[in-house]
């Protein structure tokens, strides 16, 4: 009951804007995940995991590294088109998405030592998961190993790409912010691990595992980089702005393989970019628009991915 009761009332002593924003990000997610499906009642139920996933993956960032973390993590998952196609069309394997976030709750609410039931929870979660992944029926890719260039090259599995170098970065950055803090550093292993290690195995040809699998612990690892660095002092707001204009940078070359798709928006993206990185350089007045203009640079890409998958807007 830990986790529902923290989800739905949080914490007292949580930000003001925290739970109204959390429940904002859901109400967004909600249509995102379901739109068109109210007719199609079997598949409501992948649509309800994914946004469940949100939920969990919001509580599990929150644990180690704060509200604005979180809800960086739980936003860019929303707005991930790949979580959201799993959601759509892939039951199971959006069911097997939330037992492994679940799982990774469990495991990182027993890092500071706060909750002693949470790593007994952490085993059915990760059995669970298991055990929807070999109900998917998937084998190793007949066409065998992808490479490493397969989140370039594969479809939705591209959108992947968008964000996995920010992760790593996170990923590097993160650890060295944190050193010493034995809780937080377990936590940004916990997600890099699940990171690199899935990406490896998905490049290895393991269709068994959804593409979907690999979104969580991107989101998390992208939701802690930003928040570390964004509130830590020099140079990580800078390292942050860098991090910004690469990933505007890769999404112009990732939009330029799809030159239908609303051919305008990689140019907006990488403006957007730039303004972004000018704030960061100036005083710290400036750091609320800088976030802003930040985010729309990092995540307008997916997010209009993600209304196309939807059916919301036309992919053109």
């Amino acid at each position: 009951m830990s986790i529902i009761r923290s989800i739905v009332f949080g914490d007292p002593e949580q930000p003001r804007w925290a739970r109204p924003v959390l429940w904002a990000l859901l109400a967004l997610t909600v249509p995102l995940y379901g739109w068109g499906l109210w007719a199609e009642p079997g598949r409501l139920p992948g649509a309800a995991f994914g946004v469940a996933t949100v939920a969990v993956l919001y509580g599990a960032v929150r644990t180690a590294f704060g509200y604005g973390a979180a809800t960086l993590a739980a936003l860019v998952l929303a707005l991930s088109p790949v979580a959201a196609d799993a959601s759509r069309t892939d039951t199971t394997g959006a069911l097997a998405v939330l037992l492994f976030v679940g799982g990774a709750w469990a495991v990182t609410r027993a890092l500071p030592g706060t909750a002693p039931l949470a790593p007994r929870l952490a085993g059915p979660f990760l059995v669970g998961a298991g055990v929807a992944v070999l109900t998917t029926g998937g084998t190793p890719s007949s066409d065998g190993a992808r490479g490493l260039g397969w989140t370039v090259d594969d479809g939705l599995g591209g959108q992947l790409a968008w964000l996995l170098p920010f992760a790593v970065v996170s990923l590097a950055v993160g650890l060295y912010i944190v050193r010493g803090d034995r809780a937080r550093t377990g936590a940004l292993l916990l997600w890099g691990g699940w990171t690199v290690g899935l990406f490896i195995t998905l490049s290895l040809g393991l269709d068994a595992l959804p593409y979907a699998l690999l979104a969580p612990a991107v989101a998390a690892l992208a939701g802690i980089g930003a928040a570390l660095m964004g509130r830590t002092g020099r140079p990580w707001p800078a390292v942050l702005a860098v991090c910004v204009a690469g990933t505007a940078v890769l999404a112009f070359v990732l939009l330029a393989r799809t030159p239908d798709f609303h051919p305008w928006l990689r140019f907006a993206l990488l403006a957007l970019a730039a303004a972004s990185a000018a704030l960061m350089a100036r005083k710290r007045l400036a750091c609320g628009m800088a976030t802003l203009t930040g985010l729309t640079a990092a995540l307008a890409g997916p997010a209009l991915f993600t209304l196309a998958v939807a059916g919301i807007i036309t992919p053109a």
